[in-house]
C-alpha cells in the first residue's frame, strides 16, 4: 500500500483561518470611490486648446511677415531709381554714409543740408545777385498803378523791377534750391515723368508754393537728358497792387518759360513773387492758368498742376475749355483733416481724364474701390465706394491686407 501525503490537518488549519477573517474598511465605500476613477473618460484639457491657438496664431504670424516683406521688396524695388537720382548730386565718398534703415525724406534731407552748408558757395551767389539783375536794366514798381508784365517766350525775360531785402532773400533761396521739408513734386516727376512725355508745368506761385515748383527744375538740373517737361507757367491770382481775378476780369498774371535752368528762370520767379505779394483772396485762377497753357503749348500732351491743397479754384465755370488731361499734384493739406484734399481738384483731374497725387501715392479717379488708400500729411484716408468719397481712419502706418482685412 503507498503512502500518500495526508493534508488535512493543512486543510483544516486554513478553513479554521479563514472563518475567522474580518476584512478591514466599508468595501462599498472603496468602491464607490475607485468606480469613477475606473469610468473616467480622457478629455482634452486647457493645455489642448491653448497650444492649438499657439499653433494658429504662430501660423497666421508667419505668413503676415512674409507678406510684409514681399511688400517692402516691392516699395524699394519701386523707390531704387528715386533713391539713386538723389545719390547722384552726392559725393562719392559721402554716398558710403547712407544705410538702409535711411528713408527718403532721410536721404532728401541730406542733399538739402549738404547744399544749405555750403557757405562758400552760397556766399558766392548772394554777391551775385544784384549782378544778376542790373543787366535788365531795372526799374521801380508803380505804386500807383498795377505793373504790366510782358508774357516771356523762353527767349526773353519780363522787365524786373528794383530788388527789395525780402526779394533778395527770396532770390537767395530759390539759387540755394532749398526744398523746404515736403519733396512732393521733386519725388513725383521721379516717379511718374516716363509716362508724361510731353507735358507743361502749371504751377500756383502763390508765397507758401515757392519751393515746389524750386523743385522742378532742381529735378530737371539732375537730369538733363530728359527733355519730357516742353515749358512752365506761373499763375497768380492778383495784380502788383493786390486786385484780385474776377469772373469778368482776369486780373491775375502768367508767367510762361522754356528755360530749364533755375538761374535765368530766377528774374521771371521774383516778377512772379512781386506779383503775389497782396494777394488776399484765399482761392485760384487755377482753371484759367490751365486754359493759358493749354493755349500757348498746342503740341503738349499733358498739363501737370501744382496745386495748394488749401486753396481750391475760384474759376471751374472754365473747367469744360480744358481739353488735355490734368494731373493735379496736391502740396499740403487742406486745413480739415476730415479731408483728403478740395474736391474741385478731384473733379478737374476725373473730367479731364488725369490723375490725383500726393507725396507718396497716385490716384485715377475713375479706377477707385474700397482697396484704393490715400496718404495726405500724417493721415490715411480709404475710398468709400458707397460715398464716392474718401474718408480718414485712425491708421498711423500704411495699411497692410491679410485675408481679406487690412492690418496696421
Amino acid at each position: 500500500m503507498t503512502n500518500e501525503p495526508n493534508d488535512k490537518e493543512l486543510h483544516d488549519f486554513f478553513r479554521q483561518s479563514l472563518g475567522d477573517y474580518q476584512p478591514e474598511g466599508n468595501p462599498q465605500a472603496d468602491w464607490e470611490k475607485l468606480y469613477p476613477r475606473i469610468n473616467r473618460k480622457p478629455k482634452f484639457g486647457w493645455w489642448f486648446w491653448g497650444g492649438l491657438g499657439m499653433l494658429i496664431c504662430g501660423f497666421l504670424g508667419g505668413v503676415f511677415y512674409m507678406y510684409n516683406a514681399d511688400n517692402q521688396k516691392i516699395n524699394l524695388k519701386n523707390n531704387k531709381v528715386e533713391i539713386k537720382s538723389i545719390h547722384q548730386v552726392l559725393k562719392k565718398g559721402e554716398s558710403k554714409f547712407f544705410n538702409q534703415k535711411e528713408t527718403k525724406a532721410d536721404v532728401f534731407q541730406q542733399k538739402i543740408h549738404q547744399k544749405i552748408t555750403k557757405s562758400d558757395e552760397i556766399f558766392e551767389e548772394k554777391e551775385n545777385i544784384e549782378k544778376v539783375f542790373e543787366d535788365k536794366k531795372l526799374k521801380p514798381i508803380s505804386k500807383k498803378s498795377p505793373t504790366i508784365f510782358p508774357i516771356g517766350n523762353g527767349n526773353s525775360l519780363p522787365k524786373i523791377a528794383q530788388i527789395t531785402l525780402p526779394e533778395s532773400e527770396f532770390s537767395l533761396q530759390m539759387l540755394k534750391e532749398d526744398f523746404g521739408n515736403d519733396s512732393t513734386m521733386y519725388q513725383l516727376l521721379g516717379r511718374k515723368i516716363q509716362e508724361w512725355n510731353n507735358s507743361v508745368i502749371v504751377s500756383d506761385f502763390t508765397t507758401s508754393m515757392y519751393p515746389y515748383s524750386t523743385q522742378v527744375f532742381a529735378w530737371m538740373k539732375e537730369n538733363p537728358r530728359n527733355l519730357a517737361i516742353q515749358g512752365t507757367v506761373f499763375f497768380t491770382d492778383c495784380d502788383s497792387l493786390g486786385n484780385q481775378t474776377q469772373k469778368d476780369s482776369n486780373t491775375g498774371q502768367m508767367f510762361l518759360t522754356k528755360e530749364r535752368n533755375l538761374k535765368a528762370v530766377l528774374p521771371i520767379m521774383v516778377k512772379a513773387d512781386q506779383n503775389t505779394q497782396n494777394n488776399k483772396d484765399g482761392e485760384e485762377n487755377d482753371l484759367a492758368a490751365l486754359l493759358y497753357a493749354q493755349k500757348n503749348f498746342p503740341e503738349a500732351k499733358h498739363l501737370i498742376l501744382i496745386a495748394d491743397n488749401d486753396a481750391p479754384p475760384k474759376d471751374m465755370y472754365l473747367l469744360s475749355q480744358i481739353k488735355k488731361p490734368v494731373h493735379v499734384v496736391l502740396c499740403g493739406g487742406t486745413g480739415d483733416t476730415t479731408k483728403a484734399f478740395q474736391q474741385e481738384y478731384f473733379e478737374i483731374a476725373h473730367k479731364t481724364n488725369g490723375s490725383l497725387h500726393t507725396l507718396e501715392d497716385d490716384i485715377d479717379p475713375k479706377n477707385l474701390d474700397k482697396n484704393t488708400w490715400l496718404k495726405v500729411g500724417d493721415y490715411f484716408y480709404r475710398y468709400q465706394p458707397r460715398r464716392q468719397k474718401f474718408k480718414v481712419t485712425n491708421f498711423k502706418y500704411r495699411p497692410q491686407k491679410l485675408f481679406g482685412l487690412f492690418w496696421n
